[in-house]
């Protein structure tokens, strides 16, 4: 029903799961890279539109507890453009300060005008810059400033998480967290752990959390995504004192899991989207099933043009697609800002200002 949409798409909302060059425009992408010498494998429209990473081995899930099969009404593309290859390749495109400052703008507009999210908090991975001579004040000052120049223009909010690469090393994670330490800006909330779960397991990276939370750095982690198991949320819980979770659908292997982070009230951001289209089916189930455990739940749009999505759209599949009643979404909305880096009392006015505007475009919503 359009009504219903126009409701969904109205909501205020929080984001809290998008990487930087995952919300990149596919207009951007050609713009930069041929202001900045980089060839394309293929016009970005096109590779968005096809986007699908190679399925993982089948035998390595073949003990999941939750359905992996796929949805036999859905059609796939060949898998010829992965995510992480085009993710590389896209942002070697992203080089002056101004190319930052204009994706601050862009993303935190599209936020704001297709899903009406009032705050973003949003992964950049500066480590993947770093090799082509892009220093730290050029991509952080540069998304700030795009970040101010968009609330100026439609009023939403944003900061930043400081991504570790997992597929990295140890010590260039500790590396960047001494520079972002030194170079803190207060729009830096706090450092998140990124990319494909099997290349890196989170103990790794146990110093350069300490480092964070030593500065006062608030600290998540992309985490059982990938690895069929629940062991890397504790990990996380444990080892690197996460505050909030992304992903984490492989929880339901171990119910002592689920049943210590419900009881702590863990926040886990969650995507029905992804690249590898093949487990979109997987994911909506997982979701349902975290949820009917009681597990509180964030929905994020996590790459939004590159798959493509929006957060509107996320939580139209949870509708249409996963039976998720108004009620229910509108606690997921609300959730957003429990799990946010807010202070608590910026935290509580935003509640305030969603519970009226929820209430009063219900209302509507029940005229129409």
């Amino acid at each position: 029903m359009a009504g219903s949409d126009d409701w969904l798409r109205a909501m205020p909302k929080v984001e809290l799961h998008c990487h930087l060059i995952g919300a990149m425009r596919a207009s951007t992408w050609r713009e930069l890279a041929h202001k900045n010498g980089i060839a394309l494998p293929a016009d970005p429209e096109l590779i968005y539109a096809n986007m699908n990473s190679r399925p993982a081995d089948p035998a390595a899930y073949a003990h999941a507890v939750v359905s992996m099969a796929p949805d036999p009404d859905e059609v796939y593309p060949d898998p010829s453009f992965s995510l992480l290859t085009i993710y590389d390749t896209a942002a070697r495109s992203v080089v002056t300060d101004d190319d930052f400052v204009r994706l601050g703008y862009e993303i935190a507009e599209d936020a704001a005008r297709e899903s009406n999210v009032r705050y973003l908090e949003l992964f950049y991975d500066p480590t993947t810059f770093f090799p082509q001579g892009v220093s730290f004040a050029t991509i952080t000052d540069g998304l700030i400033e795009g970040f101010r120049a968009a609330e100026r223009a439609y009023g939403i909010r944003s900061r930043l998480i400081a991504a570790i690469n997992r597929a990295e090393s140890a010590a260039l994670a500790r590396e960047l967290l001494e520079i972002v330490i030194a170079e803190r800006r207060d729009e830096i909330l706090g450092i998140g752990l990124d990319n494909l779960e099997t290349a890196g397991p989170p103990e790794k990276f146990a110093e350069a959390f300490a480092m964070a939370r030593r500065a006062g750095l608030k600290r998540t982690a992309h985490t059982a995504e990938h690895d069929p198991h629940a062991r890397n949320i504790v990990t996380c819980l444990d080892v690197l004192a996460c505050d909030r979770l992304d992903h984490g659908y492989f929880i339901l292997h171990d119910p002592a899991v689920v049943a210590r982070c419900r009881d702590a009230g863990i926040h886990f951001t969650c995507s029905f989207t992804t690249s590898r289209r093949s487990w979109r089916a997987w994911r909506r189930r997982s979701i349902k099933a975290m949820h009917e455990a009681g597990l509180r739940l964030v929905l994020g749009a996590d790459d939004p043009t590159m798959f493509p999505t929006t957060l509107a759209r996320e939580f139209a599949i949870g509708r249409d697609k996963v039976g998720f009643s108004d009620q229910t979404l509108t606690q997921i909305a609300l959730n957003g800002i429990d799990a946010s880096w807010l202070d608590p009392g910026e935290k509580q006015s935003l509640r305030r200002e969603f519970t009226r505007e929820i209430a009063r475009s219900r209302a509507t919503k029940e005229t129409v």
